[in-house]
């Protein structure tokens, strides 16, 4: 090999290793589902999803030091260029506002700075505009559909019966599931969804939804099982003015004329009420279904990746203190302390659930749909015979993010700031696989409360059922065993719906 090819070789490991690392710093943010794995991280509940960040940009700055000393041709352009990118970054991060709602009243006292609107904000703001034409319109409920049908349907795929839910897919979608069906499709979580696109068109006029979900599965039989990460695009669409179903209907996949049981449908025709309702004329349909990006990859239990977007700038809705004071009007016994208090409360029992793995004891606290999430990490650690661990967590912060009511749900917004030692234990003998037991984890989540609408009255601070005060003793099914109140729907008092990392929260 001639000095000269041995200097191009050189030259072409330290560039390829110098953009691997630029590429790493600048694209961190996109790790899937907002953890070490999809759903890995507290995004879902918990999972050690890193050790703290900072190391990666020490290390390529040492490195490019020395490559200026050996090619300085090659290294103090790529120098400069690197500290300027650190420089850009780190002035980025500095202009966030780091109020803290402390004590602040629920008038409304404290004055986050909004956030200018992204470009999907007006994704966001059509989707409200959908209550000029429909009374019922929530996006608590919209979301809670959209989870429910996305595993109704891969569940359906995975039995070779994909005709089964036709009430809700056009005939191109239902045809393309049926020609690719799968050996049984389990372990369903939808952990990030984002609304792409909100379009009306079309005579008579309909409103086309476009969505993107990011989500696990298990796909294949027990012996030759393959767990996948997932990213799909959905276009979903109905007639202008039709309403959408009410919270007690939010995961029923009938007949939406009728209301007949699913096995009523077959190729989108109801045999009892003879209508072919698989048009958007009575609820969603999904008109378009394209996997964007599909690879396989099982629950990573012990990943040890930085938190990322710890030091972005929190996303505020311009109208969210106005909302938070129309709250207070409307019910004069909230109060942003003891919302706080009740967030602190939630907190803390759920990190003390997680760690125990005990799903009973977060049951109370959380919406059906979120539950369902932590049930599957819940199991995937105790399939793999560990756990996953959460001691001395802390709120240090809470910040008002956002504030929507609609008919049925009152929903807020916050971003909590919270730190504490995040490791994960082996069962047999209690060996430490990954995390900290000695270094604090600081990390940052947007959490979204829902409570019913027609709720009013003090917020519960203690652990008790909000519907009887009985002391919570509460069923797999979210109902009291007292009062038989259904505790975890939010209609009595604020319940977690769910947890957004701060790389994926969009508003």
């Amino acid at each position: 090999m001639s000095p000269r090819t041995s200097n191009r070789r050189r030259f072409a490991v330290a560039a390829a290793f110098t953009l691997a690392l630029i590429g790493a710093a600048a694209l961190a943010h996109a790790r899937p589902g907002g953890g070490s794995s999809f759903g890995g991280s507290k995004s879902s509940g918990g999972g050690s999803s890193g050790s703290g960040g900072g190391g990666g940009g020490a290390e390529l700055i040492f490195f490019l030091f020395r490559l200026c000393f050996a090619y300085p041709i090659i290294g103090v352009p790529l120098l400069i260029a690197v500290i300027a990118y650190f420089v850009i970054k780190a002035r980025s991060a500095s202009g966030e506002q780091d109020w803290s709602a402390g004590n602040a009243s629920s008038q409304g006292s404290f004055t986050p700075t909004p956030t200018p609107a992204p470009a999907h904000a007006s994704v966001q703001r059509s989707l409200q505009r959908l209550r000029l034409t429909d009374a019922n319109f929530s996006r608590v409920l919209l979301e809670d559909f959209l989870y429910a049908l996305y595993a109704e349907v891969h569940t359906a795929r995975g039995q070779g019966q994909a005709a089964r839910i036709s009430a809700y897919l056009a005939p191109e979608p239902l045809a393309a599931l049926s020609r690719a069906p799968a050996q049984g499709v389990r372990d369903i979580v939808v952990g990030a969804m984002r609304f792409v696109a909100l379009e009306t068109h079309g005579a008579p006029p309909e409103t086309a939804l476009t969505v993107e979900l990011e989500t696990n599965y298990t796909e294949g039989p027990s012996s030759a099982a393959q767990s996948y990460y997932v990213v799909e695009r959905w276009t979903l669409a109905r007639r202008v003015g039709v309403q959408s179903r009410t919270p007690d209907r939010a995961r029923v996949f009938g007949c939406p004329g009728c209301g007949a049981p699913q096995d009523a449908v077959f190729a989108g025709q109801c045999r009892y009420c003879k209508r072919t309702v698989a048009t958007g004329e009575l609820d969603w349909i999904v008109r378009d279904m394209a996997v964007v990006h599909r690879e396989t990859r099982g629950p990573m239990l012990t990943g040890d990746t930085p938190e990322q977007g710890t030091n972005l700038r929190t996303v505020v809705d311009p109208a969210a203190v106005a909302t938070l004071g129309q709250l207070g009007a409307k019910d004069p016994a909230f109060g942003w302390t003891a919302f706080q208090a009740r967030v602190g409360l939630i907190f803390d029992e759920f990190q003390a659930a997680w760690s125990a793995r005990d799903l009973a004891r977060m049951r109370p606290f959380l919406s059906d749909g979120l539950f369902q999430t932590q049930t599957y990490w819940v199991e995937a650690y105790k399939a793999a015979h560990l756990r996953n661990v959460s001691e001395g967590a802390r709120i240090t912060s809470i910040k008002l993010a956002r504030v929507v009511s609609d008919r049925f749900f009152d929903a807020i917004t916050i971003r909590v700031a919270a730190s504490g030692l995040d490791y994960t234990l082996a069962d047999d003998g209690g060996r430490v696989v990954s995390g900290s037991r000695s270094r604090d984890r600081v990390y940052t989540e947007y959490w979204t409360l829902i409570r019913g609408a027609a709720r009013s009255g003090p917020t519960r601070t203690d652990a008790a059922c909000p519907n009887c005060g009985a002391a919570l003793k509460i069923n797999m099914a979210g109902t009291c065993e007292y009062c038989k109140a259904k505790i975890s729907s939010g209609e009595f008092d604020w319940v977690l719906s769910r947890i957004e990392q701060d790389e994926v929260y969009e508003g």
